[in-house]
């Protein structure tokens, strides 16, 4: 939990403009404003700081909620408290944020610092954690306190208050394991996770909150829906898909994850052959995509190629630390990124660069994975699927043109997000297809996320079988696959 500290002068100031003689209406509206404020910061805080955030110093908040409840103030026509503090410069947030503005083109909210007027006093961060004792920080975990119950329930209520018909259709609900989530809130206090100090202030921090969450609601978090126009579902808040993998094994305890194997690349490949009809080509699908087939197929193979491509002698990476770039970036060329080096300044004024750049930081290492003959075969036969498979949804939904969340900013048609829109409802779909079949099968589905979902039971190879021949029966995508990944 966050505290605000706000200097004296702000309300005793407020006192003299508005000529509080009783000195009890003053406190009243910087009271309720300051709660609001709060709430909002510490639920930004436990959702995660976003990197630039970190860097900054600086945090992640919706500015709306102060100024639609953070309170008015009556004698002067119910002018908010919120605009009231600016004119008279006693804000409490700097009214100049010079690094993100909120933005409803991309649903970005506001990156906001503040001012010298107010102290933030950050009871749960790690640095306060180390320093408590065996039994203090024992009593710490198996306590909420009366700010957790005022922070916490209301997220509660507001689901459980619901009808059961209304809470199934607004929530999907998760059964934590809170003892082995008390366990990880441990291991990240003692320093046991290879992870960034980021990392591990942003996973304690959810932690805690879901933590709290569950222990006051017989172990259960309500996940709000958040559905996307592109065809999945997110959720509002806290959530089993917005944390780092390590919190949600915990989260979930003993149980197992079957996530669609290179799921866009295989929807994909699904249109391989319908190209080459249309073009009216004698090549066989293995010929004309072989640079796809090599990373379907035979995936160790092509990372091991593409790994010796990227890296030198002198990279002090490990194996699996190279791996996981490789994967990333092949993952983010499937969507759509550009196989280029490119620096840019947002409408928000941030700078921005590729993802290929996000990935691999030393220039060397980037330019020698650009020029992988793997990843340049690969990346041009996505291209010539995505071409193909854009124009002929278009030709057949010419509706298609007329969504605005498929147009850049300057309103031309976005090919990246007509393929990141039929490949997300496509993948919905599937996962959908599985989901059901888990429920033929009696299995306890505990989370969805994306092209993935977690069970308690562990599934034998014969219902794995089962249920990819039905997606692939009913989709077409004769590929489809699922992994295995045992929790914790």
């Amino acid at each position: 939990m966050i505290k605000l500290q706000v200097n004296g002068v702000v309300l005793s100031t407020m006192r003299l403009l508005l000529n509080d003689k009783k000195k009890d209406k003053a406190l009243g509206y910087l009271t309720k404003y300051v709660s609001t404020l709060e709430l909002e910061l510490n639920k930004s805080v436990a959702r995660g700081l976003s990197v630039l955030a970190w860097r900054f110093k600086c945090y992640d908040l919706a500015l709306s909620p102060l100024h639609n409840v953070g309170g008015q103030i009556s004698p002067l026509g119910g002018i908010r408290v919120h605009k009231w503090l600016l004119i008279n410069g006693l804000n409490l947030i700097d009214d100049k944020p010079n690094i993100r503005k909120a933005n409803n083109f991309t649903k970005e909210i506001s990156l906001v610092k503040f001012t010298k007027l107010v102290k933030l006093v950050e009871q749960n961060c790690l640095a306060n954690l180390r320093k408590m004792t065996a039994s203090q920080f024992n009593h710490f975990l198996n306590t909420p306190s009366p700010d957790d119950i005022a922070l916490y329930q209301p997220i509660i209520d507001e689901a459980n208050n619901l009808s059961k018909k209304q809470r199934l259709i607004d929530y999907d609900v998760v059964e934590i394991d809170v003892h082995s989530l008390e366990n990880y809130i441990r291991m990240i206090v003692a320093g046991q996770y290879n992870l960034t100090p980021l990392q591990e202030e942003t996973n304690a921090r959810q932690a805690i909150s879901i933590l709290r969450i569950a222990q006051l609601n017989n172990n259960l978090l309500p996940q709000k829906k958040k559905r996307s126009e592109f065809g999945r579902i997110y959720y509002e808040g806290h959530s089993v898909q917005s944390v780092h993998k390590t919190l949600r094994k915990a989260m979930l305890g003993t149980s197992f994850e079957y996530d669609a194997k290179s799921c866009a690349p295989n929807w994909k490949y699904a249109f391989a052959q319908d190209y080459l009809n249309s073009i009216n080509s004698i090549a066989s699908v293995g010929d004309e995509f072989y640079g796809t087939e090599h990373y379907l197929f035979y995936k160790k193979e092509f990372y091991k190629q593409v790994i010796a491509d990227t890296f030198d002698s002198e990279s002090t990476w490990s194996e699996d630390k190279k791996t996981e770039k490789i994967k990333e970036t092949m993952t983010s060329l499937s969507f759509g990124a550009k196989m280029v080096e490119a620096t840019w300044t947002s409408s928000n004024g941030v700078q921005k660069q590729t993802s290929i750049m996000d990935i691999f930081k030393f220039p060397d290492e980037r330019q020698r994975f650009l020029k992988s003959p793997s990843v340049v075969r690969f990346k041009l036969e996505q291209q010539v699927l995505d071409n193909y498979i854009s124009e002929t949804f278009r030709n057949k939904y010419p509706d298609i043109d007329s969504l605005k969340i498929l147009k850049s900013q300057s309103g031309r048609r976005s090919q990246p997000k007509v393929i990141a829109w039929l490949y997300q409802h496509a993948e919905t779909h599937m996962m959908n297809i599985v989901r059901d079949e888990l429920r033929k099968l009696g299995k306890t589905l505990l989370a969805n996320v994306h092209d993935a979902v977690v069970i308690r039971e562990q599934l034998t190879q014969d219902e794995i079988k089962v249920i990819e021949n039905e997606v692939r029966y009913r989709t077409a995508v004769t590929n489809f696959s699922l992994g295995e990944t045992p929790y914790p």
